[in-house]
């Protein structure tokens, strides 16, 4: 894939044509007069993201007002949630893809399967992308940007073409880069970046009626020795402060799409973006999350919100997103100007979907814990991948 991505000329004229005649709304999406209120908890880039959103509908829209709503958002769900089990609350969330799970568990949410049906808003995003806000075979949210990791690099240290596209290779490399206290790679290795590494192996979490997955086949020993290989024999790479990059004293970087503002402000067109190596000769399958829009399950004003989502979601308001917010677009044939958000998409359309079941919650700190005795404890990796599963097994049980 060609990383280096502009507006096509089919979009240009679209952009013109949407300043010339309007926002409209597409097939099954017919705005109405009235209002319709969004809770969010969006701050700087992507507030203004928001903001723009809001007033070019509603510019196309004179009839409609639409109230956005700042949250916190370390509160923003309890708050959404207390709010909905009463039957108040906003027309639309933006939250979290792996909120779909709780959120619909709890009725708060409504599925959207049969309202975007024969849409363009049901074809504008991608299947791949309707599936991070999925749960239990239905969609529950409508996604406008996608999150994951990639790998970093500061092209004053390494270029783009000396780095390796194999994991034993790449650590080498990153290991001659590294003297006194500056390093040639940074790696976290917590369970949500390095996850990528597991599913390579051939891993699995759980299937579709929640049974536990992890050790059931070589994947999550492989897993584990990788870390501890890490651990022993390049020990300075292990960070979760990624200050030393922002500096510009490391060379790589293992992070994800959330921080590319901040790095492109610290290292300006010496930050390049390029895809994770390959382990044992598999691609690197990060885990793919990302953000959305949540449909609350007693709004009376459905057309509305379908008639906004499907702007935010249109060619025009996923281009928006990127320029603005550096969001990783949702839909296909989204051609953007930075480089970097093309190889994150690229990334991404191979990673592995973050479960949104509560299930998924079972398995934070027994891995987490099978990865600190593995490394720090010096367990032999056999025995840590065990005894995560006997902690998962308690977790799924209720037991934990």
């Amino acid at each position: 894939m060609n990383a280096l991505r502009k507006l096509s000329f089919v979009m240009l004229i679209a952009i013109v044509a949407v300043a010339a005649f309007g926002v409209q709304p597409n097939r099954g999406a017919d705005a109405q007069e009235g209002s319709l209120v969004i809770w969010h908890s969006w701050r700087d880039a992507e507030a203004d993201l928001l903001d723009t959103w809001v007033a070019n509908f509603t510019e196309a829209n004179e009839g409609i007002e639409i109230e956005t709503v700042f949250v916190p958002f370390d509160d923003l769900r309890a708050t959404y949630e207390n709010a909905a089990a009463t039957g108040e609350g906003p027309d639309l969330l933006i939250g979290q893809a792996d909120w779909a799970g709780p959120l619909s568990e709890a009725g708060l949410i409504m599925p959207v399967d049969d309202l975007v049906a024969e849409t363009d808003l049901d074809t504008q995003i991608t299947e791949a992308a309707w599936g991070t806000m999925s749960y239990a075979g239905e969609r529950y949210g409508i996604p406008v940007t996608l999150d994951g990791v990639a790998l970093y690099y500061n092209s004053d240290i390494i270029a783009a073409e000396d780095i390796p596209t194999d994991l034993e290779e790449l650590l080498e490399v990153a290991a001659e880069l590294t003297e006194g206290d500056d390093v040639g790679l940074m790696f976290n290795n917590g369970f949500y970046h390095s996850a990528g590494i597991y599913f390579a192996l051939g891993g699995e979490l759980f299937d579709e009626e929640g049974v536990n997955l992890w050790n059931e086949s070589d994947a999550a020993e492989a897993y584990l020795a990788i870390h501890q290989m890490i651990f022993e024999e390049y020990h300075d790479f292990i960070s979760t402060d990624n200050s030393l990059f922002q500096e510009g004293r490391a060379a790589m970087i293992v992070d994800g799409q959330w921080n590319l503002g901040t790095y492109t402000e610290s290292l300006g067109d010496s930050l390049g973006v390029t895809l994770l190596p390959a382990i044992d000769g598999k691609p690197w399958s990060p885990f793919v999350g990302g953000k959305g829009f949540y449909v609350n399950s007693t709004t009376e004003n459905i057309d509305n919100a379908l008639a906004f989502l499907t702007y935010v979601t249109s060619a025009e308001g996923l281009t928006l997103g990127a320029e603005i917010a550096n969001h990783v677009p949702t839909g296909e044939g989204i051609e953007v100007e930075n480089p970097n958000i093309g190889v994150f998409a690229e990334q991404l359309s191979g990673g592995t979907p973050l479960p949104t079941s509560p299930a998924m919650g079972a398995y934070w700190n027994p891995v987490g814990e099978a990865i600190t005795a593995v490394t720090e404890g010096g367990e032999e990796p056999a025995a840590a991948a065990e005894a995560a599963t006997e902690n998962i097994t308690a977790l799924l049980e209720g037991e934990g």
